[in-house]
């Protein structure tokens, strides 16, 4: 195992966050306090776990699908989850684009008309100074082939004070489709502080969803999962991702094997409705994209005969449904 220095990631928390810390809340403990096996690099671990340096055609911009891109317009975030698999970049290069470098990056949206969705991301877009959130929602006003902007964030639960005005105003103000996606990896990171900004992001009609990462010590249990799923969907948010954890470097006690993380999903639609149910997802290393766990697929075992797996009893059952050929009665 490699060693990897602990000054690339120097720990950053919020004061709600650490306010939570003094009254021991453990699984937000696990999340933003170094932990010396962080020091520890596994053989697979990666510097780049998502292969984000190939699909970056200009500084800021992460273009991997046809049809959108990240714009990174900041390497900084509101709090250092020891578990980012960006933390080569947000730990050692805590600042946001310059304004050439923020032109360049809009000018690439502008100029490739293939695009219809801008996610902003990072760092955390919610950081930047309200000045720059709202230049890059002016540029993006003006490209009509820009349809979607999506915001991925952890600033509504750990900084929801940065949910000012200012911001409820633009994002309910825009001709665009603006969706949220906030993070969250544990039902103990909620307060009364976050329920209500959530509350102010609601009633500017903004859709709400949820990513949260699988990680042993903080929600990798069937209870742990439950509390979570059910605090986002009475807040308004739809459960949307469940990452299992990347190949990012010391970040290896953070992980269960991958069969136990399908074996919970598969458990935690006996407990909560459907509506409460993540997709379970997986960036594969080196940029090759993302692909998503569901249920066992059906899988053909006669004419017409599917074998299916109830999510109730885990029992196969065999099942018979019309071929699409109609059959003449005898």
């Amino acid at each position: 195992m490699k060693s990897f220095s602990h000054r690339l990631f120097p720990e950053k928390i919020s004061p709600l966050m650490q306010r939570l810390i003094q009254e021991k809340r453990t699984r937000v403990m696990a999340q933003f306090l170094y932990n010396s096996r962080e020091q520890e690099v596994q053989k697979l671990e990666l510097e780049d776990p998502i292969g984000d340096a190939k699909d970056t055609p200009v500084k800021g911009i992460t273009h991997r699908y046809g049809d959108r891109v990240l714009l990174k317009a900041s390497h900084r975030c509101a709090v250092h989850c020891r578990f980012c698999f960006r933390r080569n970049w947000v730990g050692l290069h805590e600042q946001d684009l310059s304004g050439e470098e923020l032109q360049n990056a809009l000018r690439y949206i502008d100029e490739h008309k293939e695009l219809r969705e801008v996610i902003l991301s990072g760092g955390d877009p919610l950081v930047l100074q309200f000045s720059v959130l709202r230049e890059i929602f002016v540029a993006l006003e003006s490209m009509p082939h820009i349809k979607i902007v999506r915001f991925h964030s952890r600033v509504p639960v750990v900084a929801p004070e940065r949910i000012t005005d200012d911001v409820l105003e633009l994002i309910g103000g825009s001709s665009k489709m603006v969706w949220i996606v906030i993070h969250s990896d544990s039902a103990e990171e909620f307060t009364a502080e976050a329920a209500a900004a959530i509350r102010k992001l609601r009633r500017t009609g903004v859709p709400l969803l949820s990513q949260s990462v699988l990680l042993k010590g903080v929600n990798a249990t069937i209870d742990d999962l439950e509390a979570l799923f059910r605090q986002f969907i009475e807040l308004g948010i739809k459960p949307y991702y469940l990452h299992y954890p990347d190949l990012a470097q010391g970040t290896h006690h953070f992980r269960i094997p991958l069969e136990e993380a399908l074996s919970l999903i598969s458990e935690l639609r006996a407990r909560v409705s459907g509506i409460a149910i993540p997709t379970l997802a997986l960036d594969i290393p080196g940029g090759h994209g993302k692909i998503a766990f569901s249920d066992p697929h059906p899988v053909v075992v006669g004419k017409g005969q599917w074998q299916v797996q109830s999510p109730l009893s885990n029992q196969k059952l065999t099942v018979t449904y019309p071929t699409g050929t109609a059959e003449k009665k005898k």
